[in-house]
């Protein structure tokens, strides 16, 4: 016969599955039948609802974090591409380590941007290596 699950076991499951979505990766976790999994979650309505609260929560609070952290992320980003334009360091560099930085710039750019114009700009730069931004 199976263990009963106390509350906090309970409280646990239901936090993870506001987390994770997915019954079946919950049950996993907590090597329990994803039929458990799915009869906590809806057997406690209140919890769930606290749980998706607090990650709704925690997420605003991310990205008021990463919000005030843009000048610094930009000045960054500014010397990278100021290291990635210096003909020493590119000599030194593998191709494989400069499409890496250069992928990363520009995904970060993309993000800045919010729209497919700085995909567009990339391509054109870049010519005959679209595998570096694809």
């Amino acid at each position: 016969m199976a263990k009963h699950l106390t509350d906090r076991e309970k409280k646990k499951i239901i936090a993870d599955y506001a987390e994770m979505g997915s019954c079946n990766a919950v049950a996993k976790k907590h090597k329990r039948s994803w039929t458990t999994v799915k009869q906590v979650v809806e057997s406690d309505p209140d919890t769930m609802k606290k749980c998706e609260q607090k990650k709704a929560e925690n997420m605003r609070d991310v990205l008021a974090w990463m919000d005030a952290r843009k000048d610094t992320a930009c000045d960054v980003l500014d010397k990278l591409l100021k290291a990635m334009s210096n003909d020493e360091i590119i000599g030194k560099s593998t191709i494989s380590q400069i499409a890496t930085a250069f992928g990363v710039v520009i995904d970060k750019f993309m993000l800045s941007q919010g729209d497919s114009e700085a995909l567009t700009k990339a391509r054109e730069l870049l010519g005959g290596v679209p595998s570096v931004i694809d």
